[in-house]
């Protein structure tokens, strides 16, 4: 929960600034290829460009128009092409599972001291 009243002043608030002499073609590629690499399709990419929320985004669309981004889309996604997800189990039928084997032992993790249940003839007498 926000403290204090906003101030139109304030050096923290957060500003965004246009560039005048940017490269609007290089801000589209490199926004585009940040979501071909996610795995977003054209379809979501185009929308996140037509959205008014995705502020940076939607000024490329008004101002470059469905076209060119279009092909911004196309160029970066023949660059990266279409990220595919696979999913590879260990393992095969004669690889099943088996019960775990349970063991007289005293289970320990691994680095924690040995903990000592009784002591020996030599340790009884020295206590």
């Amino acid at each position: 929960m926000v403290d204090k009243d906003f101030e139109p002043d304030d050096p923290m608030g957060l500003v965004g600034v246009g560039i005048p002499e940017g490269e609007p073609d290089l801000v589209a590629e490199c926004l585009v290829e940040e979501y071909v690499r996610l795995g977003t399709s054209d379809a979501q990419l185009l929308a996140i460009f037509k959205n008014p929320f995705f502020a940076g985004a939607h000024a490329l669309y008004r101002a470059r128009g469905e076209e060119h981004l279009k092909s911004v889309i196309e160029r970066v996604r023949c660059q990266w092409g279409q990220p595919r997800f696979t999913t590879t189990e260990v393992g095969g039928p004669d690889m099943a599972p088996h019960a775990p084997q349970r063991s007289e032992a005293p289970r320990q993790s691994r680095g924690a001291p040995r903990r000592r249940d009784s002591f020996t003839d030599s340790e009884s007498m020295e206590a």
